[in-house]
């Protein structure tokens, strides 16, 4: 019985010894693991932290091989800009002869009364208390004169005659509008074809005592409505013309006779249309040989034409070309 018992007992002695190696090695796989990962919670917790920091602070942080470097660096906040809004004045696109003196510019010569830019050979401006008799010279200051620009002389209303040296290329639109005492312009181009001028819309609009107005052939463009409000009665479009605005002659109430020059080619759109306008007293108009196209609405509503000759040139009639011509009682076709 003894023996027996001493038997057991050596037998769970034996296995006691053989638990605990394995039950150590255990353990001190479980302390390394422990240490390996206490050590990247650690890094990470160290990371974490500094990427905070670099969010709330200025602080760059750098990270290299092996080691984490930490450089104080100033960040530039970004800021974001706001356009500034642009308020334009809401007489913006009204167009006056104030606004253009405002921004007038050239020299005044206190002998003819008016600006001159000799960057451009332009005249600007005009002092409105103009009066008489102005002859502009061909030359200022060594500068040839060029340019009329719009509105120069609007409103003068005491200037009687001008005269245009053959110099000018251009009279600007509303160049004289409104002179209501002037009766005499005088353009000196002689018909030489050194220059080319264009006279803009509306340039002799309401100069209600001017009669004559003589076109060179050097000029080569008309704007609309050139002689409106005048008292011109008889006007020659001379061959020169090589284009034009929309109703050239169109609100004189005054034109009875229209002569095309006999080598012109063309009758502008609405060249005497009296549709709306005062100038249904046209009882004459002289197409010449050379005409191959009549434009739209070229002679719309002229009351008073009677009779029209049209040559066998013509090859085309625009639309509208005779409309409301009320008393016409003769067309003729030449073909």
């Amino acid at each position: 019985m003894m023996r027996k018992r001493i038997v057991c007992l050596l037998l769970s002695l034996s296995m006691f010894v053989s638990i605990i190696p394995a039950a150590l090695a255990d353990e001190i796989e479980s302390d390394n693991l422990m240490k390996s990962y206490g050590s990247n919670i650690e890094q990470c917790d160290e990371a974490s932290s500094l990427e905070i920091a670099s969010e709330t602070s200025n602080t760059e942080v750098i990270f290299s091989e092996g080691n984490t470097e930490i450089v104080e660096e100033e960040i530039t906040p970004k800021i974001e800009q706001k356009e500034t809004p642009v308020i334009e004045p809401e007489n913006a696109n009204e167009i006056t002869k104030s606004s253009i003196q405002l921004a007038a510019t050239g020299i005044y010569y206190p002998e003819y009364k008016f600006y001159f830019d000799t960057s451009n050979g332009t005249i600007t401006d005009a002092d409105e208390t103009i009066s008489g008799s102005l002859s502009i010279p061909e030359t200022i200051g060594g500068i040839s004169v060029i340019q009329i620009s719009n509105y120069a002389f609007q409103n003068c209303k005491d200037l009687t005659e001008v005269n245009i040296p053959k110099t000018v290329k251009s009279i600007g639109y509303n160049a004289f509008q409104g002179c209501d005492n002037l009766t005499s312009v005088t353009l000196n181009y002689n018909n030489s074809r050194e220059f080319e001028c264009s006279i803009g819309h509306r340039a002799f609009k309401d100069c209600v005592k001017l009669k004559e107005l003589n076109i060179p052939d050097s000029v080569t463009y008309l704007g609309q409505f050139i002689i409106a409000g005048t008292a011109i009665e008889s006007i020659t479009i001379p061959k020169s013309i090589k284009d034009t605005g929309d109703y050239v002659l169109a609100d004189c109430a005054s034109l009875t006779t229209v002569i095309l020059e006999d080598g012109m080619t063309w009758i502008p759109k609405g060249l005497c249309n009296c549709n709306g306008y005062n100038n249904s007293y046209i009882s004459k108009v002289v197409i010449p040989d050379s005409i191959t196209d009549i434009g739209n609405y070229a002679f719309q509503n002229c009351d008073a034409l009677t009779e029209v000759n049209i040559p066998k040139t013509v090859k085309s009639i625009g639309y509208n070309a005779f409309q409301g011509c009320d008393n016409l009682t003769s067309v003729t076709l030449n073909y």
